[in-house]
């Protein structure tokens, strides 16, 4: 593999077209192949690596790298990883952790017998499950926001923010219940007036009852001393984002120190964190001599 992408990387530099510059050509065309496929942690690498890719020695050596792998197909990257004889060097970027699964969340699915019917995205290291640790929907979702970017903006959240947490209070007080399974989605930025706002949300959640836009204002002067404070709440929750991004990547890098076969692994910046929030990869390397 190394030599073949060798090969691939010294074709692009001639300028002639010799046959020596078409074989090395169609050797870097014959390395290289675009699979889509469904990856999981019951995956087997290596033998997807036969099936697409037949000039692959069996004494192979891989990089196994994702950039921006959303939710759980971080953990399985790898997973795959240490499953895969060929594979001796991981380099991850994480993303959407919103999206990720956790193995001691109450929506887990088990089988009859007690075990759980998948690989879950968190926690993955012993003493994280053995804690039991779970950090819930609004944590995970936190962790993906960009304390970096906030800054950098140097803006306040905007109106819409204030327009969610008056809505919640509006519909407690008009329909008497809040439904966990309710989603509005992003109106805002098609609504001109808070009251087209409610307006818009009474109709996305199928709420027949109305309000009347008297007393929508109503609602809009009685809690607008609460604008400010949701905005200092905002800045220090966000604040808090790092700290929930932290447990979860440093619990994916004590996994992985954790194996025997793994030699050494660590957490590197690598981008921007204005330009790209997710800025932190897991480089990791089996205990064999790798050339990379």
């Amino acid at each position: 593999m190394k030599k073949e992408v060798t090969a691939g990387l010294d074709a692009s530099t001639k300028t002639d077209h010799s046959r020596e510059t078409e074989e090395t050509m169609k050797l870097r065309c014959d390395a290289f192949h675009i699979v889509t496929h469904f990856i999981n942690s019951a995956s087997n690498l290596d033998n997807l690596i036969q099936q697409h890719l037949q000039t692959a020695e069996s004494n192979s050596r891989l990089l196994v790298t994702g950039l921006h792998t959303c939710g759980d197909l971080a953990a399985d990257l790898i997973h795959l990883f240490l499953s895969s004889s060929s594979s001796q060097v991981l380099c991850n970027v994480s993303c959407c952790y919103n999206l990720m699964t956790e193995r001691f969340s109450d929506n887990v699915s088990h089988a009859a017998d007690g075990n759980l019917l998948s690989e879950h995205g968190f926690p993955m290291s012993k003493a994280l499950v053995e804690q039991r640790c779970c950090l819930g929907s609004n944590a995970r979702m936190l962790a993906a926001q960009s304390v970096d970017r906030t800054a950098n903006k140097n803006k306040i959240p905007a109106i819409s923010l204030f327009w969610r947490s008056l809505l919640q209070v509006i519909l407690f007080e008009l329909v008497g219940e809040i439904s966990e399974n309710w989603c509005i989605g992003k109106l805002a930025s098609k609504c001109s007036t808070f009251y087209d706002y409610v307006q818009a949300a009474l109709k996305k959640l199928n709420i027949t009852k109305s309000i009347s836009e008297s007393d929508v204002e109503g609602y809009a002067v009685k809690y607008h001393h609460y604008y400010r404070k949701i905005q200092c709440f905002y800045q220090l929750r966000t604040c808090l984002g790092p700290c929930i991004e932290s447990i979860i990547l440093l619990d994916r890098l004590a996994f992985l120190l954790e194996q025997e076969n793994v030699e050494d692994a660590h957490l590197v910046q690598l981008f921007d964190p204005v330009i790209s929030p997710r800025c932190y990869a897991i480089v990791s390397i089996k205990n064999h001599t790798v050339d990379v």
